[in-house]
């Protein structure tokens, strides 16, 4: 898989795309999140064909586009969940690292989006990378299948704004690398 460093900006009201500041880097496999009309972050993902994880994290100003470095997550992590409780914190869930990912995490690295400050956030149930997250701000963040040398269909609730996660209802299928989208107001 090869690495891109462009990024598109989708225009939701014109249904548009368009170039705009480029990463840092060259990556895949990164997490994001989003502080809803202030700024969206990528934090991790990974370099040289998916063999080395990094621990990059990445603002971009929503007001003018640019990119800026903000706190680095606390291990090289990749294919891990972003999930937002916008106006307050930023969620990076497991992941894999070591060469191809292939050590999988189950630690949660929080980030305060009033001052973009890293801490310790609820670890997942289980070690794994290739969930997909899903958020439903003010209310709870959620991470649903993975990868842990199988397709998994566990699936974890984290309430906000305790941080407490719970165990939910499985998928009917076990899966892994699929895409999450959240509608706020209901159902994902």
């Amino acid at each position: 898989m090869a690495e891109l460093s462009s990024v598109e900006k989708f225009t939701f009201s014109s249904e548009t795309a368009s170039a705009t500041t480029a990463l840092g880097a060259a990556l895949n496999s990164g997490a994001g999140m989003s502080n809803n009309g202030t700024a969206g972050y990528l934090a991790g993902g990974a370099l040289s064909g998916g063999l080395t994880p990094v621990d990059t994290n990445q603002k971009y100003a929503y007001s003018d586009d640019t990119r800026s470095a903000a706190t680095a997550l606390s291990t090289n992590r990749d294919k891990a969940g972003g999930m937002s409780n916008s106006g307050v914190s930023g969620y990076v869930v497991a992941g894999g690292y070591g060469s191809l990912g292939a050590t999988y995490l189950s630690s949660t690295d929080k980030y305060d989006f009033s001052d973009d400050t890293r801490s310790a956030g609820t670890a997942l149930s289980s070690a794994r990378r290739q969930q997909f997250a899903m958020s439903d701000s003010g209310v709870a963040g959620y991470q649903a299948g993975g990868y842990d040398d199988n397709p998994m269909s566990s699936a974890d609730t984290f309430a906000w704004p305790s941080d407490t996660r719970s165990a939910i209802t499985a998928l009917s299928t076990a899966r892994y690398a699929p895409g999450g989208i959240s509608d706020a107001g209901g159902l994902a």
